[in-house]
Formats: C-alpha cells, structure tokens, sequence
C-alpha cells in the first residue's frame, strides 16, 4: 500500500499510527512483545523471538514503525552502526506504543521517534510548537520516566504545512503564512474535513495569521488532496512538510512564521545500557542528525514511494554521497 493511501489524518501524530498500516501483521507483536520482525539487508521480513534475545548486552536492536520516512532513518542508523563495528539486528513495530513498549522493556534499544509524538502519544503532553523547547521537554521527561535517552534532532520536520505549486507562490509572492494571509481570498484550500476545526490546520490559520480562503474543498484522504492541487480544482493544500509529493512535483510550502503548527522532528531515542555499552553511538548518529532536512527527506522518501527503489538502498547512497560510509 502507498504511503498516503493510508494517511486517513486524525490530529498530527496520530497519523502515525494509522500510515505504518498491516495493522494485523502488529499483532504478533503485541502478545507480551514475545515475537518482532527482523528485516535483512535483503529486505526480507524475517520472525524472530526478540523477547528471548540472548546478548542484548552486546547486539543493539534497531527498530522501525513500518513506513517509508521511519524505514530509511532507520536503515540508516543500521548502516552506521555496523559500519563502526556495533552488531545490530532490526525489528518492526507499528505504532509509537508498540516500539515505546519493546524499548522499556529491551526488546530493542533504539529507534527513531518524533518529537511531537513524543510529547503527545507517549506522555500525554500538549503539543509544543517551537523545536527546541519541544526537543528538551521530551528529552528530560523521557529520562526521567523511562532512563531512555534522546540523541541529537534532526532538523527536518514533518508537521502540518500547506502546500502550493511554485507558480501559485510566485504570482501572489508568497514566502511565509503572513503573506499567504494577504492572498487566501483569491485561493481555494483543500483539507481533510477536520481540518476546518483544527488549531493545527484552517481554526489555527484563521485565528493566528488572518487566513480566509476564498474557498474550502473538505476531503477524506490526503491522496484526494494532492489530486485537487495537482489538477488546478485547488490553489493550496493541507500537506505535511515531508510528504513525499512536495518533492516529485516540486511544491512550495511556504514558512511558518508564527509557530501554529506542531515540532515533530526526529532523534534516536536509546536505552541508557545500550547508550553505555556502546558511548561512541551518541557521535556516530549526532553526526548524522544536522544532514536530514526537511528538503532532504521529502526527496528521499520520493525515491522510494514514487521512485520503486529499496528504501535500504536509497539510505545507503545517501549516506556514501555524505561521506559517512565507504
């Protein structure tokens, strides 16, 4: 199944939930986490009683939420660690609460995790807007909870945006959502129907920037979004800010200038014995957290959703082209 045909979009992280998808494949894990999928190189989903991983101590589990963006971070934490010696091995758990419970348990020991889904789906917190104080909430709390660490974020964020073709942002000079707000009454927006009531969407755009649209088309996925933007019935879209599309055709999301929307930006989150097994893991993913951008990783999940390549492949050149791996 492609990546937004399963984007049927509650509030922001709980799309992750429902676009990691095979739902019934998750199961088998949820029976006191006695049984995870451990994916090869080959990519090739293997089973595997990670409940019983006899040298925990020595091999680092790797896990992944089952969908292209949390695949290729993923795969490319595996590289790296393996790279400088590290055993690893890999497992999928499809939803934050799954991989939160292996975690805590050490089942595995480290994973990528969003910030706002951090502070939402695991601690119940409000959502926060400003990256960094996002970061430190959730970076002291899940120490202090669960003795679990979050290395350094990246700067791509994948939150809530709208989106436009480029020449629609050129024509009425658009950079930010304050200038969006002097043109929305010649646009027309599409959104998910509850996109109307949000803080995070339309109620929030309306409320913090001014924002009328001359029009609002409601829809019920976000693959129908695309369609009405792409074939002109629309002038801008609910996205979120590293969909894969923005890239493939080129789409201009223009900057959120007063923080309305929420931080969601991703970091490995380890087990504190994992982290002290292996220190040098801290300087081997730091170094890789400043080169994911927003605009890089929209790229790299088109090469995989639009492109047909192995998403282990995609985070292998990526991390060759950046010189981190030989």
């Amino acid at each position: 199944m492609k990546r937004e045909e399963l984007w049927k979009r509650t509030p922001y992280t709980r799309r992750r939930l429902l676009r990691a998808g095979a739902a019934a494949a998750i199961a088998v894990s949820i029976a006191a986490f006695g049984s995870s999928s451990l994916l090869g190189n080959n990519g090739i989903v293997n089973a595997s009683n990670s409940g019983s991983r006899s040298h925990a101590a020595m091999t680092v589990g790797i896990a992944d939420k089952q969908f292209t963006e949390s695949y290729l971070v993923a795969d490319m934490y595996q590289d790296l660690l393996s790279a400088h010696g590290i055993p690893v091995s890999r497992h999928s758990f499809g939803t934050s609460t799954l991989a939160q419970a292996a975690i805590t348990k050490g089942t595995i020991d480290l994973y990528p995790e969003y910030t706002g889904t951090g502070l939402t789906d695991i601690l119940k917190l409000p959502a926060i807007s400003n990256a960094i104080k996002a970061y430190d909430k959730v970076k002291r709390l899940y120490q202090k909870k669960f003795k679990l660490t979050w290395l350094e974020q990246s700067p791509f964020n994948d939150t809530n945006g709208v989106g436009m073709k480029q020449a629609t942002a050129n024509k009425y000079h658009i950079k930010t959502m304050s200038d969006l707000a002097k043109a929305a009454s010649n646009l027309t927006f599409v959104g998910l129907a509850e996109c109307a009531g949000r803080p995070d969407c339309l109620a929030g755009m309306k409320k913090v920037y001014g924002i009328n649209f001359k029009k609002f088309i409601p829809t019920s996925s976000t693959a129908v979004n695309y369609q009405y933007l792409l074939s002109g019935r629309a002038d801008a879209s609910e996205v979120f800010t590293t969909d894969s599309q923005i890239a493939k055709y080129h789409l201009f999301v223009p900057k959120d200038n007063k923080g309305i929307f929420p931080a969601d930006h991703v970091a490995p989150v380890i087990r504190d014995d994992a982290l002290r097994a292996y220190p040098k893991i801290r300087s081997i993913l730091n170094r890789l957290a400043p080169l994911l951008t927003t605009k890089v990783m929209s790229g790299l999940n088109a090469q995989v959703d639009f492109g047909h390549k192995d998403h282990a492949s995609v985070a292998r050149s990526f991390l060759k082209a950046h010189g981190l791996l030989k």
